[in-house]
């Protein structure tokens, strides 16, 4: 009983590397890069705009400056759309650590991901 009964040990081979489609690989790109693009032009544009307006000294260019308003209100709520970010509120009514987990089930073209945030409240609100 002293040799143990099982499969013998594996070799030492590298894991298997995921196969993507072409098509895949480009969406990725895409789906990278697109907000990224639309960022960076969206502040480096607004910085244009608020130049110019500046710029004018007689005042006739100034709603180029509100423009440049618009584009960086539009960013500060699209970026975190674009960039696939969320939130949401939570107010737990005990005392202790509370455990919040974040899974996604992931599906042929993501793979699943699973991450946990704990939190301690010393004094619920009321």
């Amino acid at each position: 009983m002293g040799e143990s009964v099982g499969y013998p040990p594996q070799p030492n081979v590298p894991p298997v590397r995921r196969i993507y489609s072409r098509t895949y690989r480009v969406w990725a790109h895409v789906l990278l890069w697109t907000p990224i693009a639309i960022t960076v032009t969206g502040v480096v544009g607004g910085l244009g705009l608020f130049a110019v307006a500046d710029a004018d000294p007689t005042y006739g260019s100034s709603g180029l400056g509100y423009l440049g308003l618009v584009v960086w209100g539009a960013l500060t709520v699209g970026s975190p759309v674009l960039l696939g970010s969320f939130s949401f509120a939570d107010t737990p009514t005990t005392a202790g650590k509370h455990t919040y987990v974040i899974q996604l089930v992931g599906n042929s073209a993501t793979e699943p991901a699973k991450t946990t945030h704990v939190v301690v409240v010393s004094q619920p609100s009321v």
